[in-house]
């Protein structure tokens, strides 16, 4: 449930939320019987374009054993175009958590130049590349006995690719099937972990945007995607490779009725596979569901 006190077309926005996530346990036996349940309090700037955006979160979680954790961030989100297509994103991400174990709090800087642009109407139709600076600190307090304060900060460069098609065809009518392709590179400092790939691609999608006529239901998009990570870690100076190969279908429904009928209300229903090449031991694959009720 959400409410709004204004629209986030023509002014900041503001509201309040309550969720929940069944977890998936009432579908596949797949999954557990897990809940969670969360209030959250918004704010936001509109759509309207400026200077800085931002974005504030408050929330609240309590599952079957009762409260789970407290939450808050706060966004903030810069952009300074330049040349042609070229600009630089200054963005600062702040995390302060708090559980029954811990409280922690994260701070992330990027600083981003490149030229990453929307090529066409396309969801996934972007094209370009972009270089980017980022600095994590991350503060740790442990509540138990030993107040453990745990501290670690990192700065690493990162480089993203953006490809709006991979085969040599456009696509129409709301439907994505040229293979639109981002790739990240990470090169974290540490031996220990000295770099991280991410490649993504979108095998299908469909902006169907249709409403059910038996009940408030509107299906927004059909996805699947396709996502490869490896990653090089040094373990007592020998080399060691790890990589994972994910397949994800996703169902995207809005509820079209009354007072939910708001651009957060999200209702996700997913499938993943998950292929793990390297594993010596038992089964290579998972297999999970992804259910996610946003209101």
């Amino acid at each position: 449930l959400t409410w709004m006190t204004n629209t986030v077309w023509d002014s900041d926005e503001f509201s309040a939320s309550l969720g929940v996530n069944p977890g998936g346990g009432f579908l596949s036996p797949l999954q557990s019987k897990d809940f969670e349940l969360a209030a959250q309090i918004h704010f936001a700037s509109g759509q309207q374009p400026s200077l800085l955006q931002y974005n504030a979160n408050a929330q609240v979680f309590f599952n079957q054993n009762g409260f789970s954790q407290v939450s808050a961030d706060l966004a903030l989100k810069t952009a300074l175009p330049f040349a042609n297509n070229m600009s630089l994103v200054l963005q600062n991400e702040s995390l302060l958590l708090y559980t029954k174990e811990r409280l922690s709090f994260s701070d992330t800087f990027i600083a981003q130049l490149g030229f990453i642009h929307q090529s066409g109407s396309g969801r996934y139709a972007q094209a370009g590349c972009a270089l980017q600076f980022v600095f994590d600190a991350y503060f740790e307090h442990a509540l138990d006995d030993s107040f453990e304060l745990t501290p670690l900060l990192n700065c690493y460069p990162a480089l993203i690719v953006r490809l709006p098609q991979l085969l040599p065809f456009t696509c129409g009518n709301g439907i994505t099937a040229n293979l639109p392709f981002r790739a990240q590179f990470l090169f974290y400092p540490s031996k220990s972990m000295p770099v991280d790939l991410q490649l993504t691609t979108v095998v299908f999608s469909w902006d169907i945007q249709k409403g059910f006529v038996a009940f408030p239901l509107y299906l927004n998009c059909i996805t699947l995607a396709c996502k490869y990570e490896c990653l090089l870690q040094l373990v007592q100076g020998q080399e060691v490779f790890w990589d994972v190969a994910s397949t994800e279908l996703l169902l995207d429904f809005a509820y079209n009725s009354g007072a939910a009928a708001s651009r957060q209300a999200l209702i996700t229903f997913g499938l993943c596979l998950d292929y793990f090449p390297r594993k010596k031991s038992g089964i290579p694959f998972t297999l999970s569901l992804k259910t996610s009720f946003i209101f």
